[in-house]
């Protein structure tokens, strides 16, 4: 009788890579749909984490955290465990990127908006000794269409009537007023120009009412861009605020 032969026991299956590649093929396809369906398409929430992204990553003792001369890469070879580390092979391994950061403090950042926000209102406050502005209780907006006259002072015609109409508020200190005038272009010599005009308009008012040191801290001017292609741009806007 002849003997049974022997199955050869082979090597470890690995059916379990159809059930994995399956998963991962899954995941993408979930992540990407993830990515279609958010607000911001530019990639720029993928650049504002990659500086607390890589400073992670420095902390958990991976790359970048190596003394010495030798590199910053940990590279695994035949087996998972260890990781030897070898010599350096490109200068760039000594990167000290920190993506959109500015400053090496190996701060955690969870919300980048809000924190630069506060971060900047508290240099501000450091530097200039900012105050916090009492809450608005109205506001009145006048809009002005017609173009400033090309010689002499700004304040002529209409415009000169609307800033005396609002003139009476200038020496109330319940109320500010702000000047605001309207660049014709989003580029830098537009803006430039805006601004001076909004300049000359502040001192022709304080001129004009001849107000002293107090009123003429509640009158500002400012310069600015004009985005709505469907509204029609006024060339100057007057902004009555009570407080």
């Amino acid at each position: 009788m002849a003997k049974k032969k022997k199955e050869d026991p082979g090597g470890p299956s690995n059916a379990y890579l159809m059930s994995f590649g399956d998963t991962m093929t899954t995941l993408l396809a979930f992540f990407i749909v993830l990515n279609s369906l958010a607000e911001e398409q530019t990639g720029a929430n993928l650049h504002s984490g990659t500086g607390s992204f890589i400073r992670s990553v420095k902390g958990t003792g991976l790359a970048g955290s190596f003394p010495g001369t030798r590199t910053g890469r940990a590279v695994s070879m035949t087996a998972g465990n260890p990781l030897y580390i070898t010599e350096d092979p490109s200068p760039e391994s000594g990167s000290t990127a920190l993506g959109p950061d500015t400053d090496a403090n190996n701060l955690r950042v969870i919300e980048r908006e809000s924190e630069q926000l506060e971060r900047f209102l508290e240099q501000s406050d450091q530097r200039f000794g900012a105050t916090e502005l009492s809450e608005t209780a109205a506001e009145t907006v006048f809009d002005l269409f017609n173009s400033f006259p090309t010689e002499g002072p700004i304040l002529q015609g209409p415009h000169r009537k609307a800033v005396l109409e609002v003139a009476s508020r200038a020496v109330d200190p319940d109320f500010r007023i702000e000047f605001t005038v309207w660049a014709t272009t989003p580029g830098e010599t537009a803006i430039r120009r805006a601004a001076d005009q909004a300049l000359r308009i502040q001192r022709e008012f304080i001129q004009l009412l001849r107000l002293g040191p107090e009123p003429q801290q509640r009158i500002s001017a400012t310069a600015r861009v004009w985005f709505r292609s469907d509204v029609k741009r006024p060339v100057m806007s007057i902004t009555v605020r009570k407080r």
